[in-house]
């Protein structure tokens, strides 16, 4: 690899949601620390799913070094068999959602680093099959009051011995910083669970053979541990070294 920055691509659903301005600011706020920790060490892109539609979102994704994809709008529940009608549904944005679950697919069959948080785990998910749990009962992983007070839920997780989590955050438990009112359900054979908390709930999975992983929780968080984004951030950056070059893989490095 040579001494160029290495990219990384963030890929967000929405560059807003329309007549929003509270939940508009938090994204913002998410968005100015992960871009404030990932700075040192990368050049950071921004991507919109739903703007740029399949194609351009995997010619992005394919040109950078590593990629993540926020949090954001549930998933549509066509594209994993769920109910058309749930509680606490989010408007449903399908451009975005199949440009993102084509984001995933080109990441295991290339092997581009990729890291799902919150929704972005989901679309992990739902991109290899797997369903969702439509809406966890309770407040125990979201605060209700989040876009007015800035604080996420706060629950710990049970992270599993020898997985690539535990390598950068460590075994045993772990406290996160919520706001989710959905999780996977059913999980497919290529990925395994790597985190749950006591409820159960799976808090984060990764791919068996591709540098693909996703944690339910939000590190970026302005409030949370800065050295455990810092150590996700890691990972991504020893996966993107690893990675082999050639045509159409991590071309911005020789840009």
């Amino acid at each position: 690899m040579s001494s160029h920055r290495p990219t990384l691509l963030i890929s967000n659903a929405l560059p807003e949601r329309p007549g929003e301005a509270l939940y508009n600011a938090h994204v913002d706020r998410m968005w100015a620390s992960l871009t404030a920790a990932a700075a040192p060490g990368w050049d950071v892109v921004r991507e919109f799913a739903q703007l740029d539609g399949d194609r351009a979102a995997v010619r992005a994704a394919r040109l950078a070094d590593a990629v993540i994809l926020m949090g954001g709008e549930d998933v549509d529940p066509r594209y994993y068999g769920g109910a058309a009608d749930y509680p606490g549904a989010s408007r449903h944005w399908a451009r975005a959602d199949v440009a993102q679950i084509a984001i995933v697919r080109a990441a295991v069959r290339h092997r581009i680093p990729l890291l799902g948080i919150c929704r972005g785990l989901q679309v992990i998910g739902v991109a290899l099959g797997a369903t969702l749990v439509q809406d966890i009962p309770g407040t125990r992983h979201h605060n209700p009051h989040l876009l007015r007070d800035h604080h996420f839920a706060r629950h710990e997780v049970a992270v599993r011995a020898g997985s690539r989590l535990a390598g950068a955050l460590g075994e045993g438990r772990v406290e996160v910083h919520s706001a989710h009112h959905q999780s996977i359900d059913r999980v497919p054979g290529s990925l395994e669970v790597t985190a749950r908390s006591a409820d159960g709930v799976v808090e984060a999975v990764e791919h068996r053979r591709a540098p693909v992983m996703g944690v339910q929780w939000h590190p970026e968080d302005p409030e949370a541990d800065p050295g455990a984004l810092a150590a996700l951030l890691g990972l991504l950056a020893a996966r993107a070294q690893r990675r082999p070059a050639g045509p159409g893989t991590g071309s911005r490095r020789a840009a």
